[in-house]
């Protein structure tokens, strides 16, 4: 492979892209002509401020496409400097024979011919380096606007992730609750497909924004806790308290909905006779402080020991989404004893 890996999507420019180098180059020229118009004949000032256009130009797309990336974007920067000196001197060379052939004699007699050349080279270093800086500085934003678009997608993909994996679980669960109020109470169940019926409704067509009212997640816990609340028979005593639910406040859908999901499942209800789950959310304009608390399942000491146990999904899952959606913007306390299992959440907005 060559030094230079030469590729014709380099040449390729959007519309507005290439009408913009155009017009760069008509004001550089129009400043070309500007600055020789009083000093020589039109004629001869168009010439040469053309041909130093061009070669200009030249050298500045030497730079851009064949230089910028396989070396200074690269990090080699001393090739860079070594190829970026080689090119600047046969540009102010090409530029000073042009001016020989081009300028009348005595306008170059002047001057002595070391300074009108070195003159040329760190005037065409300098306008080569300036106008390349350009391209420089679009490259570097394109590229940070191209590494937030691909994190943004990343989050995007990984909190699609945690939601479908929340949902199975959610189902799995519920679908287990009216297994067992079949064999029960046939009506209970009855009433309980139509709960998780209008549930799955509003979980697949209700929420297509990305944040819902709290008042509406604060609604369809209540509709969960309902059917949860039909499998237990009065064995399990759930009290919801709503400060402030008045006060708009936006949220992602459902978020809330996974730490109850999470106090059923590992409630005392299932190891004992009797279990209890305790939810309060006070809401401002500032935050939502919410905390539940439930009496948890007291595992055997064989269990506790055993190498490969797993918690489960529910709340590394709460973990990972706190993470992505309120980034320093939320304070998460989560208290376990053998009895009780609380979490205290402040969301700021």
């Amino acid at each position: 492979m060559s030094v230079v890996d030469v590729s014709f999507d380099k040449f390729r420019l959007k519309r507005e892209d290439l009408l913009a180098h155009l017009l760069f180059w008509v004001i550089y020229f129009t400043y070309l002509i500007w600055g020789g118009y009083y000093q020589n004949p039109f004629p001869t000032v168009f010439l040469d401020s053309f041909l130093y256009l061009v070669i200009t130009a030249g050298l500045v797309y030497i730079n851009i496409l064949f230089m910028l990336p396989p070396f200074l974007y690269k990090g080699r920067n001393a090739a860079y400097l070594a190829y970026f000196i080689a090119l600047v001197l046969g540009g102010s060379t090409l530029k000073y024979w042009v001016d020989t052939l081009v300028l009348p004699a005595n306008e170059l007699q002047q001057f002595p011919g070391l300074y009108i050349y070195f003159s040329g080279f760190f005037k065409t270093a300098f306008e080569v380096a300036a106008i390349s800086s350009l391209k420089i500085i679009q490259d570097r934003l394109s590229t940070k606007e191209n590494l937030q678009s691909v994190e943004n997608k990343r989050f995007e993909a990984e909190l699609k992730f945690l939601k479908a994996q929340m949902s199975p679980h959610f189902l799995f669960n519920t679908l287990n609750n009216i297994y067992f109020l079949i064999r029960k109470d046939p009506s209970k169940a009855s009433d309980s497909v139509l709960k998780l019926s209008e549930i799955l409704r509003f979980r697949l067509y209700g929420t297509n924004d990305s944040k819902i009212l709290l008042e509406e997640e604060i609604k369809y816990i209540r509709n969960y806790i309902e059917l949860e609340l039909l499998r237990y028979e009065g064995r399990l005593t759930v009290d919801l308290i709503v400060d402030g639910g008045e006060i708009p406040f936006l949220v992602e859908p459902f978020f809330f909905l996974d730490f109850v999901e999470n106090a059923f499942k590992h409630n005392s209800i299932l190891t004992d006779t009797k279990g209890w789950i305790k939810i309060k959310f006070v809401i401002s304009k500032a935050r939502v402080e919410f905390l539940i608390t439930n009496s948890c399942e007291t595992p055997d000491e064989e269990e506790e020991r055993r190498p490969g146990k797993k918690g489960g999904i529910g709340m590394p899952n709460i973990r990972q989404r706190l993470q992505i959606l309120y980034p320093d913007k939320h304070e998460l306390k989560i208290e376990k004893s053998h009895t009780m299992f609380s979490v205290a959440l402040s969301i700021f907005p």
